[in-house]
């Protein structure tokens, strides 16, 4: 089965942009929608808006960009406009360029890390290869991340959801 993500998403990556939806769920409500355009694993475009009920009390819109191993991020909060460098994703927004991977790694050994900037993802659990547990290790916000596979139809080359449990809440991304 992974086998087979992996060569969708190589082929994927081969043939050009690759664009993938998730609507964002905050605290159990739906709270927006991030688009992310995969040009090449190590080029990609993120960015994500508040829409619905949940942007009447809070607006927020992040535009994120990973080229090769670096970051940045330019997000407006209320009307307020913040540009982040690369430590400060890392310390304080990890849960994007942790979304990001977990997007374009497909491929997951039970205690193997996956390194994103100076933060360990370790796959700790396989469910019927449907359902991977991750523990985050040097990461102030984010603790766990879990992911969903969907085996029962084609389009099974992304997650079907990425839950990013963070020390205050828990982030869900449904793909659209």
């Amino acid at each position: 089965m992974k086998f087979f993500i992996f060569i969708l998403l190589f082929f994927s990556f081969s043939y050009g942009d690759t664009i993938v939806k998730y609507e964002t769920n905050f605290v159990g409500l739906s709270a927006g929608v991030v688009t992310v355009d995969i040009k090449s694993p190590q080029n990609i475009d993120c960015e994500g808006k508040t829409k619905g009920l949940f942007s009447i009390f809070y607006s927020y819109e992040f535009k994120f960009k990973k080229n090769g191993d670096s970051y940045f991020l330019e997000e407006i909060t209320n009307g307020k406009k913040r540009i982040y460098n690369e430590e400060e994703i890392m310390k304080e927004k990890a849960w994007i360029p942790l979304f990001i991977s977990m997007l374009t790694n497909s491929h997951y050994d039970i205690g193997s890390k996956l390194k994103v900037g100076n933060i360990s993802v370790i796959p700790e659990e396989n469910v019927q290869n449907e359902i991977y547990f991750f523990n985050v290790k040097n990461s102030k916000n984010v603790k766990k991340v879990i992911i969903w596979y969907d085996n029962s139809t084609h389009q099974n080359d992304f997650p079907k959801l990425i839950r990013i449990v963070t020390r205050k809440a828990m982030i869900d991304l449904k793909r659209l």
